[in-house]
């Protein structure tokens, strides 16, 4: 009903229709020039990679030595959706996918690398320390 007027509405009104139409340009144009935009922004994947290095040692030894103890610490951090380990040769590389729900994730983050400290069984000869790095597009070209 009221959309069978409207042509009618805007010709009879034209001075009206007319400052419409500048004012939705200016709105627009003012917009394109304050809106905050990035070619590439910086964002969380929400995963968590624990990486430990361990010359020599084989996928077995990798498993039982180091990633099983780092994973049972693991457990006790709440907001972890998932965790997936790989233990190849003479490497360790845990993959921890956070809840995406979580509202503190460098809280999360945190209380994993302290996890990973709390591990006291790890082998007395290992080199370096597990390493936790949070995956953020910031931190990669």
């Amino acid at each position: 009903m009221f959309l069978g007027k409207l042509p009618e509405f805007g010709v009879n009104n034209k001075l009206i229709v007319n400052l419409f139409s500048v004012f939705i340009v200016l709105a627009a144009i003012f917009t394109y020039k304050t809106i905050k935009r990035e070619a590439f922004p910086n964002f969380s994947f929400d995963i968590v990679t624990i990486s430990t290095v361990y010359p020599g040692a084989t996928p077995e030894e990798i498993e039982t030595l180091i990633t099983q103890p780092i994973e049972d610490e693991i457990k006790a951090v709440s907001d972890i959706k998932e965790t997936l380990s790989v233990s190849t040769e003479g490497y360790s590389l845990i993959y921890i996918t956070l809840d995406p729900d979580t509202k503190n994730k460098s809280r999360v983050v945190n209380d994993i690398q302290q996890a990973v400290n709390k591990v006291d069984d790890l082998p007395p000869n290992l080199e370096k320390l597990p390493i936790v790095t949070e995956l953020r597009t910031q931190d990669s070209p």
